[in-house]
């Protein structure tokens, strides 16, 4: 873990000072080894200063026919659903869209409703009215 330095910004959405987050460097993971972004190379810490230096920056983008939505949330949400359905049938897993300014109406992946889980689909109507007020 490391402590991170960033802007705050005031209800008005105005720049107010600077705020330290971790200030004791605390670490997600129980020891470096386990941190999973390092192991698969998509950065490193330069020895000598003890910085991360990003080897691949391009690691989260997603390809020129990838929608996130059904590229990951679907098999992400038929997984969650499998394990729910494990214990009891009858519980119903609750799924909801990540945020796109470009859509604050998103539907339901197409295959959702396909699958032999039980599924609520649970979009937050007010979060995009929210986040731009």
């Amino acid at each position: 873990g490391e402590s991170l330095e960033i802007p705050y910004y005031n209800p008005h959405f105005r720049y107010d000072s600077q705020h330290l987050l971790n200030p004791r460097g605390k670490s997600a993971y129980r020891s470096p080894e386990l941190d999973v972004w390092k192991r698969v190379g998509v950065y490193e810490i330069d020895d000598q200063t003890g910085r991360r230096i990003l080897l691949r920056p391009n690691h989260f983008a997603l390809g020129p026919r990838e929608d996130f939505t059904n590229t990951f949330l679907q098999p992400f949400y038929e997984s969650v659903g499998r394990t729910v359905s494990r214990h009891n049938r009858n519980f119903v897993t609750y799924a909801e869209p990540y945020f796109d300014p470009t859509d604050p109406y998103p539907s339901a992946p197409e295959d959702l409703a396909n699958t032999q889980q039980l599924f609520g689909w649970a979009p937050h109507w007010y979060d995009a009215v929210t986040l731009f007020l």
